[in-house]
């Protein structure tokens, strides 16, 4: 099962929101939320990095963190 821990990215344009996602208290993933700049994804998940052998989803957008999970899960 997967968990998410808020964070907050040191970035100075509006992605700050950010989460570790964790399995079992080790690093899978880290997604941040994308901020109004990005039009009409903004609100939206951006996978910043997954740590995996299984899976490379880097650089994917998602709705809500429940299809990230969902995705990761599926490797």
């Amino acid at each position: 099962m997967l968990t998410f821990k808020p964070v907050t990215l040191e970035f100075n344009h509006g992605d700050e929101e950010a989460v570790l996602v964790l399995r079992s208290e080790r690093l899978v993933a880290i997604a941040a939320r994308l901020g109004i700049h990005h039009g009409d994804a903004a609100g939206e998940w951006f996978v910043e990095a997954v740590f995996t052998d299984a899976l490379l989803i880097t650089g994917g957008r998602y709705k809500t963190l429940d299809e990230i999970a969902a995705r990761i899960e599926m490797a």
